[in-house]
């Protein structure tokens, strides 16, 4: 399952948070997805071609000594381009004013600007600084005095700044451009292993379609130049960073597509057992597992385990991320202890590699955790999510996302324990974190409030309740449209609660808008549309509908049993309420 998932309801028994698995290392899926330098240059260096006149440009990058790299493979590609660069070497107020100083009366190609972060430094509220609120006052004048593409080099602090207090400005922006950091820096590190790269989360899905746009028509720039002359390393790389945006955004059929066609060319070009091999395995493994094909994604796993075992051996991080992800999948299959002995090898390997107060140890310990927690062992869950809790308010700011991330697990816990008030305070501290980060109207806000609505619910809080699943809704909807599993998950909540509300029809509604969409997305018999089903069979035998209700058990049987087994819990569990609707049928049928 994808990080910071969301829980849709199963009128199984009781309804429960169901934890946080890390699938890693991994990118928001409201974010672009983890850089890969290559192709964020060549985008950039193809928008700095085309350009004509103004337009902004944001690129990220959190060391001065990267972005000098950069600029310089920049130049590279754009041998015939005159490139301006300006460093700022001391705070300035007002950026407009400052390149009306140093613009040449003849325009360049493009003018790159560094330094920004000085005119913060010792902020309490970067978002307040003067060079901030005058880029929002000032952005309007910007094409009049920059005729050309300007790029500003910004690190994640800097973006965040931007996108709070000059949201007019980052409004304007024609586009954002990720960069990695050097392997040995601590940023580098903290960029592989989180699982929230910042200044990635703030991109808006308008600038995720149109990166999609800008990679679909690369690659139609590359096959029109015939397959003679096409790189492969080049061309893969595009249909892998496509695919990962196809997936973020929901659309499994074409990310399959593109990252089985980056496997195809990277076997073709490096051999089948090659460590690019089984980055493009693991990347195939995670749609499939979306599209909910656990057999596939399994085998793609096992065999990126397999390549990478024989290159780097047993003991290496790499290793550590292939029997994650492997875990993950025998998760969703039922195998608890599966996946249980692959978060436990991961923890091991990773406590070798970074020590024991690692955030990729943290990361380890939370899927433990979340294993523990399915198996019933809450104490355990407890310890786990309290241990990874510490690592990441150690290794993080207290107020980090990460620090959120575990404080969702641990309320998970502590509401499946009857501490309701114990789980709202963990709630209301994740939530606190990510309104601070994101603002108000990002995603991980929208789990925030959907678990808080849970406590409230649980706490006889309707009203309340039915706000937060609204507001999640309404957050889901403006950034993922109408259509995106995020948002069935969101309706298939609301239905929960109309239908404890007594709104029949209400919940009824909810529940249809929440399988069409995953059918929509997964096809019709898939796990998440088995959750959808089971949910509009239970709310049809309350109106009395036994037959309706006997058809949903029977498709929802169905699915259980082809993708969990005939002995997992959940296959165990609708065969009874199965049993139980067929007694009610056959009691009607006396009476008649």
């Amino acid at each position: 399952m994808t990080a910071r998932e969301r829980h849709k309801k199963e009128e199984v028994e009781r309804a429960q948070i169901r934890p946080d698995l890390v699938d890693m290392p991994r990118a928001d899926r409201f974010a672009a997805v983890k850089p890969d330098d290559d192709t964020e240059l060549m985008a950039l260096a193809r928008t700095i071609r085309r350009g004509k006149g103004f337009s902004l440009l944001l690129a990220r990058s959190n060391t001065p000594v990267r972005r000098t790299e950069l600029t310089s493979r920049l130049r590279e590609m754009l041998p015939n381009s005159d490139l301006l660069e300006i460093h700022l070497d001391r705070p300035v107020r007002h950026l407009l004013d400052y390149l009306r100083t140093v613009v040449p009366d003849k325009a360049p190609d493009a003018i790159l600007v560094s330094g920004l972060e000085e005119s913060l430094r010792s902020l309490n509220r970067p978002e307040q600084a003067p060079l901030v609120l005058n880029l929002n006052a000032s952005r309007n004048s910007f094409p009049l005095v920059v005729p050309c593409p300007l790029i500003l080099w910004a690190s994640d602090y800097m973006l965040i700044a931007i996108s709070h207090g000059a949201p007019d400005f980052f409004a304007i922006r024609s586009g954002v451009y990720y960069f990695s950091e050097p392997v040995q820096s601590r940023a580098a590190t903290q960029d592989l292993l989180s699982e929230n790269d910042s200044a990635e989360l703030i991109a808006p899905v308008e600038e995720r379609r149109q990166r999609i746009r800008e990679l679909e028509e690369m690659l139609a720039e590359l096959d029109a130049e015939g397959s003679e002359r096409r790189d492969p390393a080049i061309e893969s790389r595009l249909h892998d960073r496509l695919g990962k945006l196809l997936r973020l955004g929901g659309r499994l059929k074409e990310a399959k597509g593109h990252h089985k066609r980056a496997l195809d060319i990277d076997e073709a070009a490096l051999g089948p057992d090659h460590p690019k091999v089984a980055a493009d395995l693991n990347s195939l493994g995670r749609v499939l597992k979306d599209q909910g094909d656990l057999s596939a994604a399994k085998a793609c796993l096992e065999r990126a385990l397999e390549i990478d075992e024989a290159v780097y051996g047993r003991d290496h991080p790499k290793v550590a991320t292939d029997v994650n992800n492997l875990g993950l999948v025998l998760y969703d299959q039922g195998d608890l202890a599966g996946a249980k002995a692959c978060f436990e090898r991961a923890l091991k390997i990773n406590e070798a590699v970074y020590g024991p107060d690692h955030p990729a140890v943290a990361r380890a310990v939370n899927n433990l955790g979340s294993v523990l927690y399915h198996q019933g062992d809450l104490s355990g869950a407890t310890a786990c999510y309290e241990r990874a809790l510490k690592i990441d308010q150690a290794a993080d700011d207290p107020d980090h996302p990460n620090v959120a991330i575990r404080m969702n697990n641990l309320g998970g816990v502590l509401k499946d324990q009857g501490d309701l008030a114990g789980a709202r305070a963990c709630f209301e501290r994740a939530l606190e974190i990510d309104e601070a980060v994101y603002g108000p109207d990002h995603p991980n806000v929208a789990r925030d409030v959907n678990n808080l609505g849970l406590v409230l619910m649980a706490r006889g809080d309707l009203p309340s309740a039915k706000a937060c699943y609204e507001r999640a809704l309404k957050i889901d909807e403006a950034v993922y449209g109408p259509d995106h599993p995020e948002v069935a998950t969101d309706v298939n909540n609301l239905g929960f609660l109309l239908r404890t509300q007594g709104d029949l029809a209400g919940a009824k509604a909810c529940y249809e808008r929440a399988l069409k969409i995953d059918e929509a997305v997964y096809g019709t018999d898939h796990p998440a549309v088995a959750t959808d089903v089971n949910n509009l069979g239970f709310l049809l035998k309350t109106q009395g509908d036994l037959a309706g209700a006997k058809a949903c058990f029977e498709r929802v049987l169905a699915i259980r049993h082809r993708f969990l087994g005939d002995s997992h819990p959940k296959t165990t569990t609708v065969r009874k309420n199965l049993e139980g609707l067929n007694q009610l049928l056959n009691n009607k049928n006396v009476v008649s």
